[in-house]
């Protein structure tokens, strides 16, 4: 888990290792067909850890995928999409996946912010992404789409993916 937090936990201005650990220890489930695809992306970052350590599927159990690792699979896809864009060039895998919590309401959850405890906030936003009962144009979860012409809630998050990388790096 810790190789997976210092991935992403570089923010210059504050810490994060108690929000991070809190993604990770949280399941991430679907609700929406295909969805467990983006469990998949979040997984594979394991596959990458056990090859890069030399590691046995044998040696470590992981269990179903963690929202930490959903949320850094679907960043890995975002940036993926606009590989080679003048947007690419500014922003990095890390620098969506802040951009995705952002979109949550999680950036305010510093360490600092944290140690007075707050933890239930963290879990109705974490509740209210992965039950899809964020709004309409899906403000609330990850891809918020201002100029939307579905219903997000509906929408597998790849679709929501696409509608958003439009609206916001349209390549």
């Amino acid at each position: 888990m810790e190789w997976l937090i210092e991935s992403v936990n570089n923010r210059k201005d504050k810490r994060f290792n108690r929000l991070l650990t809190i993604l990770y220890n949280k399941e991430f489930y679907s609700l929406i067909n295909y969805d467990e695809n983006r469990a998949k992306d979040g997984t594979q970052l394991r596959n990458l850890w056990q090859s890069e350590n030399k590691l046995s599927e044998e040696d470590i159990a992981f269990g179903v995928a963690k929202i930490l690792e959903v949320l850094l699979g679907i960043s890995k896809r975002v940036w993926h999409e606009i590989y080679g864009s003048k947007y690419s060039e500014k922003l990095d895998p890390s620098d969506i996946f802040w951009i995705l919590l952002d979109n949550l309401g999680l950036t305010k959850f510093s360490d600092e912010y944290l140690a007075s405890g707050m933890f239930e906030e963290i879990d109705e936003i974490l509740v209210r992404w992965v039950e899809r009962q964020y709004n309409k144009n899906g403000v609330g979860g990850i891809f918020p789409v201002l100029r939307a012409s579905k219903n997000m809630r509906n929408l597998e998050l790849w679709d929501q993916m696409s509608l958003y990388i439009h609206e916001n790096w349209p390549i």
